[in-house]
């Protein structure tokens, strides 16, 4: 299978170049598609990006697409790679979390060797960050994630310029720096919870995308300049067994009632009253502040001193996303 090119050699469309190149696949000339009426859209140094018509004269179909031609042995292997997943492990997700795949072509210009991926249109670049997209299209963005991480395949540069915005629906591109994966996440995905631990999660990809979403709340709270666990969250007085020895106990506890306070007003505007009714529930501990502070440091309990027990954030009824 053949495709002729005819492509603008810059932004102006003041000059163009034309060549055929050849499937990988399949390097006969026949089926012929041609790319024409093309637009520069990004101009980099061993790579262009184009938005054009494919035509197949044979059938008269035509697709609205992109092409992404590459000229450097880097930038070629790239393209190569995304290919193999487009057509082998995300073929099944074509149309769905990742654009429909036209193929694959080789060739040489008076450049030298240059190469070339052709895939629909699949909607526009993200024009917030990931902390700003409306919550639907975080959720949708997420199964996208999952799904591909279940097909077997790390993306390893999930960003906004690599997620476009197809009628509100996230389409994620750009797998040149790709690998095979097996996913190792442990746990599904419950949005406005603290965060569990990145090595509780697993998966270490999904688990920063989470992140830079904003898909979950908070893992620590700042109490004294320090970062604490949320699971002291709902326990004022571990807390004040915390600090330093030069606050006093009742101006520790002070502090940590303020510093709780802050932050379930900051992070759980909706459920404020409730979260904090399970603080003032809590009850002032039959125990030592040299034993509360050693307990810190050995949480379990080999001094005679009672672990935390505090309800967890995550006890609170949430919306669940994707299952894992």
């Amino acid at each position: 299978m053949s495709l002729t090119l005819s492509l603008p050699t810059n932004f102006n469309l003041t000059s163009y170049e034309h060549f055929t190149l050849y499937s990988t696949i399949d390097a006969s000339s026949t089926p012929k598609l041609i790319l024409r009426d093309a637009e520069l859209i990004h101009d980099r140094q061993n790579a262009r990006v184009f938005r054009a018509q494919l035509v197949s004269p044979s059938t008269g179909l035509q697709h609205d697409v992109i092409c992404k031609l590459a000229y450097e042995q880097r930038s070629m292997d790239c393209v190569a790679t995304e290919a193999r997943f487009y057509s082998g492990k995300l073929k099944h997700l074509q149309g769905v979390y990742v654009p429909r795949y036209h193929g694959h072509f080789v060739g040489r210009t008076d450049k030298g060797a240059i190469s070339c991926i052709v895939l629909d249109y699949a909607g526009e670049e993200l024009d917030v960050l990931f902390l700003a997209l409306p919550i639907d299209f975080k959720r949708a963005l997420i199964c996208a994630m999952i799904a591909i991480h279940d097909a077997g395949v790390r993306h390893f540069d999930i960003r906004n310029r690599n997620v476009l915005n197809n009628d509100g629906l996230p389409m994620i591109i750009d797998f040149g720096e790709a690998e095979d994966h097996e996913c190792e996440r442990q746990m599904g995905f419950t949005e406005n919870v603290a965060a569990p631990g990145a090595s509780d999660f697993g998966c270490t990809e999904l688990f920063q995308s989470c992140v830079d979403l904003r898909i979950w709340k908070p893992g620590k709270f700042q109490y004294l300049r320090n970062s604490i666990p949320v699971r002291f969250l709902y326990n004022p007085y571990r807390l004040a067994e915390m600090a330093p020895k030069s606050w006093s106990y009742e101006d520790a506890l002070e502090e940590a009632y303020r510093a709780i306070d802050e932050h379930l007003r900051r992070f759980y505007p909706e459920d404020y009253s409730e979260r904090s009714k399970m603080v003032e529930r809590r009850r002032p501990p039959q125990r030592s502040r040299s034993c509360a502070s050693d307990e810190t440091s050995s949480p379990a309990g080999d001094d005679g001193c009672t672990t935390d027990v505090s309800p967890s954030p995550t006890e609170v009824t949430t919306t669940s996303m994707c299952k894992a």
